[in-house]
């Protein structure tokens, strides 16, 4: 009985130092979290979004160093929507590595209300994108968008001029 129970200590013990399984990570199920997730914001289903999104996410814009926290994006999210409201995002590609899944996206909208302090122009819209996002059991959690807003802004009627010297 004693032998047993030496053995059963000492596997015990091996088992409380060896190294934890490798995790997996399943790249195919966070790309369709990806999908699904504009499936919901394109549908404008603001409850099934957050479903997504995780309670700490933050999103950042590229260039910007502020983040932005959930309720914050959804807020963004329903602010364009009132503006570019049949407003669509094209997966053109998904790409995946550990939690990160890159999306490369083109955008398609018309501009039926004030944007901005940019009056409704009526104008169609498309540009393109490369969305970040981090996801981790089913959410998201970061996300870090780089968006071709020189075109849109153009397309919208804005035009870049050089500053004049003075």
């Amino acid at each position: 009985m004693r032998a047993s129970a030496a053995v059963v200590v000492l596997l015990l013990l091996a088992a409380c130092q060896a190294p934890p399984p490798e995790m997996t990570v399943d790249l195919e199920a966070n790309k369709q979290v990806v999908r699904d997730m504009y499936t919901a914001i394109d549908a404008q289903d603001y409850d099934r979004i957050r479903t997504f999104l995780a309670e700490d996410f933050s999103s950042g814009l590229i260039g910007t160093e502020e983040a932005m926290p959930r309720e914050g994006a959804i807020e963004m999210m329903q602010t364009f929507y009132a503006s570019f409201p049949g407003f669509t995002h094209q997966i053109d590609a998904l790409v995946a590595e550990g939690d990160w899944v890159t999306a490369r996206l083109t955008f398609h909208g018309s501009h039926q209300a004030d944007f901005q302090g940019i009056s409704s122009t009526g104008n169609e819209v498309t540009f393109g994108g490369v969305h970040f996002f981090r996801v981790v059991d089913g959410q998201v959690h970061e996300s870090w968008m780089l968006d071709d807003n020189l075109s849109f802004m153009q397309q919208l009627g804005m035009r870049l001029v050089p500053v004049e010297e003075g």
